[in-house]
């Protein structure tokens, strides 16, 4: 069963945290431009779809969570990429 595409947001997120491997809350809140509480809630979105998955915790702050993509999210995340991209070039290919 497809899962449904993911929200722009959502799909920033996990291109960000595909593309990184490992991130953690503070990081995607600075890379994305979101609050903090906006990413926690992103967060506990894509953890809750099995996209993402809590690793250790950092070297540098025992209290800072990584998150890595899971096997399903960065398949997701590269369909959706895909997807967009194919909308672009078509949108392109109307313009031009």
């Amino acid at each position: 069963e497809a899962s449904p595409p993911l929200s722009l947001t959502e799909g920033e997120a996990m291109g960000e945290i595909v593309s990184v491997g490992e991130v953690s809350a503070k990081y995607l809140s600075e890379a994305l431009g979101l609050s903090k509480s906006a990413v926690s809630r992103l967060l506990a979105i894509l953890e809750k779809q099995g996209l993402i998955a809590q690793g250790g915790k950092t070297k540098e702050d025992r209290r800072l969570r990584k998150y890595h993509p899971t096997k399903q999210g960065t398949d997701i995340s590269r369909r959706d990429d895909e997807a967009r991209s194919s909308v672009t070039t078509k949108l392109l290919e109307t313009l031009s």
